[in-house]
């Protein structure tokens, strides 16, 4: 709307006259039956309302028959449930009530028939039970004779210092010694394992002699050892031996003192990597296999002395000993490795 437009009141047609009250009559008519249209809809809804309750109500009514007449079923399973349960155990109570009694009533024919035996026996069952009870006693005697009284009241500031230093070294050698036992305890267990191993081995590969085999058997060896030169110094009393993966401490002691009759203190092994400097043909490394190496401490007071296998000396035609077995080595060494044209390559140990 402009600034330019000015409000005016509506004309009223002239020569006509206005009734005022017709108009608001049929106004108040329009709102009656207005207010009529929403009263009877607002009655109409609340009916249908009132009708859906009362269906609800007599669903749940439903529901709640349905429940108790499921919950009424169930508690009459339930019960029969345990009346049967309840006579399943006294049947099986007085089956047993019956077997314990069949089996009585045979203890005492069996007791009846021992004679006097029977009464040995009792004697014997109260001897065990005495030892067992001695036993026990012995134990508690023990302990109690271990577990001194303190009496720690009366001492002094420096006195009781002295008995804390003296409670934490008996707990410290108690603590040492359970460790020693401990690893002694596994280092036999490994032994006893080991042997067992062993017995197994020899029981599947030698089998026990029954009637009828031969009196004389010669047994081959399972293992092979090798006495080496150690390259560094070593003690007297100690030996050095080349030995395979699968042998064992305790075989080595029991292959040196069994079959050589040699005093053995300790054993030591170690694994030795087989080395892959070697080439082939076809310059592809050669890896040698593993092997083990055992350091045998001989008993006290016994020595050993690697023997000289290049003794020193000359010949009568001027050569030295030495020299001719060295070169006798390495010529060997040398028509080991050279391969021969012939073969194309093939190894030798195929035998062609």
């Amino acid at each position: 709307m402009s600034d330019e437009e000015v409000l005016t009141a509506p004309k009223i047609p002239e020569g006509e006259k206005v009734d005022f009250d017709d108009i608001q009559k049929k106004r108040q008519n329009k709102d009656l039956m207005e207010l009529q249209a929403l009263i009877d809809s607002h009655f109409e809804a609340r009916k249908k309302e009132e009708e859906e309750l009362v269906a609800l109500k007599e669903r749940i009514e439903k529901r709640r028959a349905e429940r108790a007449e499921q919950q009424r079923i169930r508690a009459e399973k339930e019960r029969e449930r345990q009346n049967r349960l309840a006579e399943e155990k006294a049947r099986r109570e007085e089956e047993d009530a019956k077997r314990r009694a069949e089996d009585d009533l045979k203890k005492k024919k069996a007791l009846s028939s021992m004679g006097a035996n029977y009464s040995s026996y009792l004697a014997k069952a109260d001897q065990k039970r005495g030892k067992k009870q001695t036993a026990r006693e012995t134990k508690k005697k023990v302990l109690a004779e271990r577990r001194k009284p303190l009496n720690i009241d009366h001492l002094s500031e420096d006195k009781l210092r002295d008995k804390a230093k003296e409670l934490w070294d008996t707990l410290y050698k108690l603590e040492t010694d359970k460790f020693e036992y401990g690893e002694k305890l596994k280092r036999q267990k490994y032994d006893i394992t080991n042997l067992r191993s062993r017995i197994d081995q020899a029981q599947k590969q030698y089998p026990l002699y029954q009637l009828g085999n031969p009196q004389l058997r010669v047994f081959r060896t399972n293992f092979f050892i090798r006495l080496v030169r150690p390259g560094t110094a070593q003690p007297e009393d100690t030996v050095q031996f080349r030995i395979p993966m699968e042998m064992s401490r305790v075989d080595l002691r029991n292959y040196l003192e069994r079959i050589y009759d040699v005093p053995v203190a300790a054993v030591r092994t170690r694994v030795q990597h087989g080395s892959n400097r070697r080439r082939d043909h076809r310059n592809v490394r050669i890896k040698q296999p593993d092997y083990k190496v055992a350091y045998v401490q001989l008993a006290h007071g016994q020595t050993f002395t690697f023997p000289d296998l290049f003794p020193k000396g000359k010949r009568p035609g001027g050569s030295s000993v030495d020299e001719d077995l060295q070169d006798q080595v390495l010529e060997e060494q040398r028509r080991r490795q050279s391969p021969d044209p012939r073969r194309g390559g093939v190894p030798g140990w195929f035998g062609l």
